[in-house]
């Protein structure tokens, strides 16, 4: 069975990969896809291009506003390259 959560009357179903993801579409024609992504617009606007929403304390679970932030790619590999070794993930040179 599919884990799933309601936020702001929307539907969201936990993936494999532990996000919460929902295929409504937006009267504008954009879709609320991952509810962090989600949560941090509704609290800051549009994330702009290039930019990731970084779980601060890396729960998935946890799309409370307070724990999220902007980051670009780089930042975002660098917050996550001890986590990814430890897990046997190769990390790419630039």
């Amino acid at each position: 069975m599919e884990t799933t959560v309601k936020y702001d009357g929307y539907t969201w179903t936990k993936k494999p990969s532990g996000y919460y993801q929902s295929t409504v579409r937006c009267t504008d024609g954009s879709r609320k896809n991952w509810l962090h992504q989600y949560v941090y617009e509704q609290a800051n606007g549009h994330i702009p291009e290039g930019y990731e929403v970084h779980h601060k304390d890396h729960n998935k679970e946890n799309n409370d506003i307070t724990y999220l932030e902007l980051l670009s790619p780089t930042q975002h590999q660098d917050e996550h390259a001890e986590q990814n070794i430890a897990n046997g993930y190769k990390l790419a040179s630039y």
